[in-house]
């Protein structure tokens, strides 16, 4: 279960990443917003869904660890059964949260596909001349997008992912009202849009226990609808009648819509904000791109260095756990007094053989081994000096003993014999080449995982 540790650290990690990103960016952009860039926001947040996909600081924390292990103190991973258990609860809380929510997202996938299936017409002669028209304004090559007519939906929508279709409802409407409609559908096509809501929603699914995440999703929604807006009063003719075609069409559209479609307007609260924020910038003038530059310089750099900071806060805090977790196990184990045994040389029965690291440092090292019955596995040699100490640490079977140990320099085994959760603090007097071993006598195989450190 040692791939716990590094899964939770990994999701833990890049939601952090993501979540300092999205703050950063989104002071930084209303700055960029009142230069003369009121698009920018959105763009800035789905440039952000990259941050909370690619694991980017996990990877090069792990390339660091091994290159330069000395500066999380050697333990990156290194485990403990107080963190593996803390781990495993995490994961499977994470696995059963990504269950119900994406169970949650395929069966609104399926709610929407029914609303449409067998409820599709086709549009009018007018209707498709004036379809074809706005699309051949806006640059959109043929072929790329569709336009139906729909008896299940009340108000207009961009729905769609392989075949990107505008659905209007039954109702008839004006050439100018038809126009507005294409518009802002085709914009909102323009933009991504509908690809941009599944990414987001995805992304809500992995990390939902992060509340960042939620608001991300909710920005999403929220900034799409600004910046078509914005774009769509350019071709309509201004704010005043592209919003008096909207207000007409007001309805509470539900979840589904909302989640996985583009419409005109969900309802009358968003629409009133819209509008308000429309407003702000009425006879706005674009200023100089050489202020933007600057300040995405600033927002480069600061969040760089933000988001180094606080992952190496989060490295300093296993490290920490790490810490606590072993003074917790030993003082654990003291209450139940292990004994520890040591066989001379050459005594040993069982038969030898040498284990696979799964990650090493100069400090210390993970393994997960399946240990054959009557086998001693034991590590690789490393060194360690006299008047420190070898701290082990293995999750073995629970209904069965083993002995977790030591090999010193002069071949003298030293161990504790204990069956489930087992930590043992192995004074040094020599120095010289270590290694640490699991020995199984029962007679079948035993499965266990564990780490060591060299203090």
């Amino acid at each position: 279960m040692a791939w716990t540790i590094k899964l939770a650290f990994a999701v833990l990690l890049t939601s952090l990443t993501g979540s300092i990103v999205l703050l950063v960016w989104h002071f930084i952009g209303k700055g960029l917003e009142w230069l003369g860039y009121p698009d920018i926001r959105y763009s800035l947040l789905k440039l952000v869904l990259v941050f909370f996909v690619l694991p980017i600081c996990y990877l090069i924390f792990t390339g660091i660890a091994q290159v330069w292990p000395e500066w999380d103190g050697g333990v990156l991973f290194l485990q403990t059964p107080v963190l593996l258990r803390g781990c495993s609860i995490f994961c499977a809380v994470w696995f059963a949260g990504i269950g119900i929510l994406g169970s949650w997202y395929l069966l609104l996938l399926a709610m929407l596909r029914k609303r449409y299936q067998g409820k599709t017409m086709e549009c009018s002669e007018e209707e498709i001349k004036e379809f074809l028209s706005v699309r051949e304004m806006l640059g959109i090559p043929p072929g790329q997008v569709e336009v139906w007519r729909s008896y299940g939906i009340v108000v207009s929508g961009f729905t769609g992912i392989m075949h990107p279709t505008v659905m209007l409802p039954v109702e008839k409407y004006s050439g100018e009202d038809l126009r507005t409609i294409f518009v802002h559908e085709l914009i909102h096509y323009k933009q991504r849009d509908i690809w941009i809501k599944h990414a987001v929603t995805i992304i809500l699914i992995f990390h939902f226990f992060n509340p960042v995440v939620w608001w991300l999703h909710f920005s999403i929604r929220r900034w799409s609808e600004h910046a078509c807006d914005r774009k769509a009063c350019e071709y309509t003719g201004g704010m005043d009648p592209y919003f008096d075609t909207i207000t007409e069409m007001v309805t509470d559209v539900g979840t589904v819509k909302a989640y996985f479609t583009v419409q005109q307007v969900e309802d009358e609260h968003q629409l009133l904000e819209r509008v308000a924020h429309m407003k702000k910038f009425i006879g706005f003038q674009k200023k100089s791109p050489v202020a933007a530059a600057v300040v995405c310089g600033v927002l480069a750099a600061v969040s760089s260095v933000t988001v180094c900071a606080a992952s190496a806060g989060m490295a300093g805090q296993y490290r920490n756990f790490y810490q606590v977790s072993v003074v917790e196990e030993a003082e654990n184990m003291d209450i139940t007094e292990l004994e520890e045994f040591e066989e001379a040389p050459g005594t040993g029965a069982s038969i030898e053989e040498e284990g696979e690291l799964q990650e090493t440092a100069r400090s210390g090292a993970m393994f997960t081994w399946t240990v054959s019955g009557n086998v001693l596995r034991k590590t690789p040699e490393f060194d360690a000096k006299a008047g420190g100490s070898i701290n082990v640490t293995v999750v073995g079977p629970a209904d069965k003993y083993v002995n977790v140990g030591i090999i010193e320099p002069d071949g003298t085994k030293r161990y504790v014999r204990e069956k489930g959760d087992i930590y043992h603090k192995f004074a040094l007097d020599q120095t010289g080449k270590y290694r640490v071993f699991v020995e199984n006598k029962n007679a079948g195989a035993v499965d266990v995982e564990g780490s060591y450190i060299v203090r």
